[in-house]
């Protein structure tokens, strides 16, 4: 049996190894689009990962993963995993996001996800790092 590499997306301009782009400046008045709570005004905007757990419908789980990675520009990675949920993702969110509105609109809607856990993140570590 052949091992398949995690799908993968390069991660969003900016995005540091903390998954952090620096505060946003203020004034230009801009939206945070239709996932935002409130005014993410400025051009660099603070990112935050979560990471979402997806069941699928018997035998969907490569289809479901190929959509999303295919689909959703804020997915940074799609793993396959064993246990009770068959996928895992990486997604990149701006400051402000609605995580709820964004997993009920842009993941659950996918054809084939039976159900989905989301985990939010707090900070990265890494080794040798702070």
């Amino acid at each position: 049996m052949a091992l398949t590499p995690p799908l993968h997306k390069p991660s969003p301009p900016g995005v540091h190894q903390l998954g952090v782009l620096p505060a946003p400046s203020a004034g230009d008045g801009q939206s945070g689009g239709p996932y935002s709570g409130g005014d993410l005004s400025g051009r660099e905007r603070r990112m935050r990962a979560i990471f979402v757990m997806i069941k699928c419908e018997l035998g969907q789980a490569y289809r479901v993963a190929r959509e999303m990675t295919d689909t959703i520009p804020e997915l940074s990675e799609m793993h396959s995993t064993s246990g009770q949920y068959d996928l895992l993702g990486k997604f990149y969110l701006e400051a402000g996001t609605d995580i709820g509105l964004f997993v009920v609109e842009r993941v659950q809607t996918i054809p084939g996800v039976r159900d989905t856990y989301t985990l939010q993140t707090f900070n990265a570590f890494s080794l040798g790092g702070a």
